[in-house]
């Protein structure tokens, strides 16, 4: 059993009056001898928290990606605030958590070494870390579309020098990345309002991916095909234990919903479906294609040749109407002439 004195808790973001506080004592309570380091804004309110090492930075704001629900991406906000947190950390394992979050027990601490098998072809981290269900997707719940390299962001537990290499070494994402990108395959958006170049989740997770594995070509979420798809369930089921509110103990008041009701929203990488493709994946160690990402493959297939068989019979049957409209034309003609 890992020992709270060898945890460092990165809690990272905004000061929100109510629910930080909370977060802390949480903390407190749940690894008692944990060290916390509060990692948030400049000018933030920090009276009577409970924290052993504060970082203030200087927020690096937010754009505007959803212009439909006026939503800002806070995609650099999180970045910033998780590695410079992370910059003072020297205990053996680490727990990267929003400051919104609140530790219920410290559940999560059980599932370190359940999942041994790995593919090694394919394994990032020195050893597995610790992740959320909630948002972890294959698919959007809006379209169906593939989301690859989308592990969540909620939170994360795992060594510190596997937590360090996932975030310290990321650039913040550049504005012509965080909002009107110009994607590549504009048609195949996998939610329709947001107009980013990835998720924050999939910014973060690609660009680590990259790092080690040169080849990957993924330009942006429209990006998917059969290749990256694989790559993707390999990445995030030989590198990640990817836990529901039960089984973490981490408890979001903001996105309770989700967490109370996760076999509702689609496409998300739920405990029984990460213990599923860890037998297919990792026991068997082979590539295998998502169900229903290869049924979409397939249909898109289907898709396409529908189209071109539509394009065939739009042209024959133009043909045909060409024919019977000018054929008794000419005929008469012809006959006009020998006339």
């Amino acid at each position: 059993m890992i020992e709270s004195k060898d945890i460092t808790v990165i809690v990272q973001g905004k000061i929100d009056q109510r629910i930080t506080p909370l977060s802390l004592l949480s903390i407190r309570k749940n690894l008692q001898h944990a060290q916390i380091i509060l990692s948030t804004w400049e000018n933030s309110n920090t009276a009577n928290l409970s924290y052993d090492i504060l970082v203030l930075n200087k927020d690096p704001g937010a754009k505007i990606h959803d212009y439909v629900f006026n939503v800002k991406n806070n995609v650099n906000r999180q970045l910033i605030s998780t590695q410079e947190g992370l910059k003072k950390v020297n205990r053996k394992y680490s727990l990267k958590i929003r400051s919104d979050l609140i530790l219920l027990n410290n559940n999560f601490l059980q599932f370190w070494d359940r999942f041994s098998n790995i593919n090694e072809k394919y394994k990032l981290f020195t050893h597995r870390v610790l992740t959320s269900s909630i948002y972890a997707r294959e698919l959007s719940s809006e379209t169906g579309r593939p989301l690859p390299f989308h592990p969540s962001d909620f939170w994360f537990f795992g060594l510190t020098q596997d937590i360090k290499h996932y975030f310290l070494y990321t650039d913040p994402m550049i504005d012509s990345d965080i909002s009107h990108y110009h994607l590549k395959y504009p048609n195949e958006i996998p939610y329709h309002n947001l107009s980013w170049r990835y998720t924050p989740e999939q910014y973060y997770c690609i660009s680590y991916v990259k790092r080690i594995l040169k080849d990957i070509k993924f330009d942006d979420w429209t990006d998917f095909n059969e290749k990256n798809i694989k790559m993707s369930s390999q990445i995030l089921y030989n590198n990640f234990i990817f836990l529901d509110l039960k089984k973490s103990g981490i408890y979001s008041e903001k996105h309770s919903w989700a967490m109370n009701n996760e076999f509702c929203i689609n496409g998300l990488i739920t405990y029984d479906l990460f213990q599923q493709r860890y037998k297919d994946i990792c026991d068997n160690n082979y590539i295998i294609v998502l169900s229903y990402t290869n049924y979409f493959i397939k249909f898109k297939k289907i898709q396409q040749k529908i189209i071109i068989n539509m394009k065939r019979i739009i042209k024959l049957i133009s043909q045909f109407l060409f024919f019977i409209w000018y054929s008794p034309k000419f005929i008469i003609n012809k006959l006009k002439i020998k006339i």
